[in-house]
């Protein structure tokens, strides 16, 4: 599987919202309302911070034993629907750029035979 989506802050100079990352694209167009009339597939249903995603990198600097070894940080599942319910909750100025209903959300739900699950215990 692709490595998690990537969420948190943003903490370098950006000259335009086209230079946001792969993963905060999505957040972006959702308060853009670029995808108000159709939410896009979540495709990936995994996620991790940015925060502990940078923790991991320096924890791992730190230890010898930790050479040659891949480590998959991953904070939890979720999918696309779930982003836009708790923007629209949190933000309500912004609701009306959120997709809304059934038809308009139902591509970022979970898949009617789920999720593959995840392993990550190594970077504990």
């Amino acid at each position: 599987c692709n490595p998690p989506l990537v969420l948190g802050p943003i903490v370098h100079y950006l000259n335009s919202l086209s230079a946001l990352n792969t993963s905060n694209q999505r957040t972006r167009d959702l308060i853009s309302g670029a995808t108000k009339t159709s939410y896009p597939l979540t495709m990936n249903y995994l996620f991790v911070d940015v925060r502990d995603l940078a923790l991991g990198h320096v924890l791992a600097a730190k230890k010898a034993d930790t050479g040659g070894k891949r480590f998959f940080l991953v904070g939890g599942n979720f999918y696309n629907r779930e982003i836009a319910e708790i923007i629209a909750e949190a933000f309500p100025v912004l609701r009306s750029n959120i997709p809304s209903g059934e038809k308009a959300l139902e591509p970022g739900g979970y898949p009617t035979d789920g999720t593959y699950g995840f392993d990550n215990g190594r970077s504990k």
